[in-house]
């Protein structure tokens, strides 16, 4: 597997400019949706759209916010 690093690479710098607690549901978004469920696949498959649906939910807020 590719190295995937979270903290030197774009997801890191743009991590490292937000404030808390920006940062930190930042952090949860990337590590959450980009390495679990989309790298490693581990993701609730019994209930995509639910999770979807949340995930989705949590992301407008975010922007919102």
């Amino acid at each position: 597997m590719v190295y995937l690093s979270t903290d030197v690479s774009r997801w890191g710098l743009i991590k490292r400019g937000l404030p808390e607690p920006y940062r930190r549901s930042f952090n949860e978004f990337i590590t959450t949706l980009h390495i679990n469920y989309f790298y490693s696949g581990s993701y609730p498959k019994d209930r995509v759209e639910e999770e979807s649906n949340e995930w989705l939910r949590r992301a407008e807020a975010y922007v919102e916010d």
